[in-house]
């Protein structure tokens, strides 16, 4: 260790203590907890499942297909303004950008409070721009600045930091879920998303003073040496889209997230149609954020293209378990089946975040991961063809199982063309 005054730094080669004056780096544990309670208000959108039966009771005239609309178009708004951030972002200050996201959440859920009881079809369209448009963008700001900001604290963990982020994004269903349950009684279903869009707005607001990428004065670890990182460029985004590993990785991606938006926009229906409490439908959030960081760490410790092996099977075979839980009307399968999938789509969007930073760098990062994101498009289509098919079927759910079985085949597809194209990059000595 080297005598430095200030206190106790870890080393840029070997990760041991040495001591620097460096007090922004003593704030990388409290920034953290700020981006994970900030993830968390990004994640609230993913609550849908459990609002959509309060606001068929308060608007009858309303039918299920119009909520998987508002679903799928807030999806696809997520996509688009998610790239259009990546860019957007680089020209304006990362405060500011969490004050858009803070406001647009205000406007985006509190906006409900006013949706007119009376008038059914003008409520539909209020609420199709508020949760459809407004607050989608409002994710789209605050997620990807937790996402490109809070990980490029710890390089040398950037696995497990992003797989911590985005398990915040996706647990938020159950507390969100839960907080529905104590304010439906007296607030009603506006009322309650009204409420859940201030509480979210705080939340936001609270990662303004700490939201901030580090320096080049801030002496942070390296980041692990492996197969996937060993090029020095930083790729442009231009550059990484003419990459046939990229796309691999998008529509893997796209995949497994599809899979993850149709246990979000029927999780809570899965559950009241095998005769379970919804809540038990909303576990999909918590095994799909354990997910992860499992992942995530698994992506600093082993490799790509095994990590994505192991959650194309995991996903194929949960989908076996919900149709041996459908045809045998058992609830413990088909939850059992459902926590398993989650397990497997909440750990591809830790494989995209890390793979993007190992493979093209983290300068770019921002942009780069914020047009990988049009992948949700693609996601948002697989969950409206998953609906039609349950309406098909009169409210049956077996016919989504076997299309979540049909997305693992494809998923370890393009699993393996990414394994045979990264061989081939690795003979030529060329990325």
């Amino acid at each position: 260790m080297v005598k430095r005054p200030g206190g106790i730094l870890p080393d840029r080669t070997t990760g041991k203590g040495t001591c620097m004056s460096n007090e922004r780096y003593a704030m990388r544990m409290p920034r953290i907890v700020l981006g994970f309670l900030s993830c968390m208000g990004t994640g609230v959108l993913l609550t849908w499942s459990y609002y959509r039966a309060p606001l068929l009771e308060q608007f009858p005239q309303w039918t299920a297909s119009n909520l998987t609309l508002i679903f799928s178009v807030h999806n696809i708004v997520i996509s688009i303004m998610m790239a259009i951030f990546g860019f957007a972002l680089k020209k304006i200050s990362t405060r500011l950008g969490f004050l858009i996201s803070a406001v647009l959440f205000l406007v985006g859920l509190g906006g409900f409070y006013f949706l007119p009881s009376n008038n059914p079809g003008a409520a539909f369209v209020m609420a199709f721009i508020l949760y459809g448009v407004v607050a989608p963008t409002a994710v789209a700001s605050g997620n990807l600045l937790c996402y490109a900001i809070y990980p490029a604290w710890y390089p040398e963990r950037a696995g497990v930091i992003s797989g911590i982020m985005i398990l915040a994004f996706n647990i938020t269903p159950i507390f969100a879920g839960a907080l529905a349950n104590f304010l439906l009684p007296g607030a009603g279903i506006l009322g309650t998303l009204a409420i859940t869009g201030i509480v979210v707005a705080i939340l936001m607001l609270l990662s303004i003073p700490f939201g901030a990428y580090p320096g080049s004065g801030d002496k942070l670890p390296p980041a692990p040496v492996r197969p996937e990182n060993k090029t020095s460029r930083d790729y442009t985004t231009k550059e990484m889209m003419k990459s046939p590993a990229f796309w691999a990785i998008f529509f893997y991606h796209a995949l497994l997230f599809g899979a993850n938006l149709i246990l979000a926009d029927h999780a809570a229906g899965i559950a009241i149609y095998f005769g379970v409490a919804a809540l038990l439908g909303m576990l999909f959030a918590p095994a799909k954020g354990v997910s992860c960081v499992a992942v995530g760490w698994l992506m600093d410790k082993f490799t790509t293209i095994g990590s994505m092996i192991i959650l194309g099977v995991l996903l194929m075979a949960s989908s076996g378990v919900m149709i041996a839980g459908a045809n045998q009307g058992s609830a413990v399968l088909v939850i059992t089946g459902l926590i398993m999938c989650s397990l497997a789509c909440g750990g591809a969007s830790s494989i995209k975040a890390v793979a993007l930073r190992f493979l093209f760098g983290s300068k770019n990062f921002q942009q780069n991961i914020g047009v990988s994101y049009l992948n949700i498009i693609v996601s948002a289509s697989v969950t409206y063809v998953a609906s039609l098919v349950i309406e098909a079927l009169n409210g049956s759910y077996t016919g989504v199982f076997f299309i979540i079985l049909f997305i693992g085949l494809l998923a370890l597809g393009f699993t393996a063309y990414l394994h045979t194209y990264m061989k081939k990059r690795d003979k030529e000595s060329q990325f």
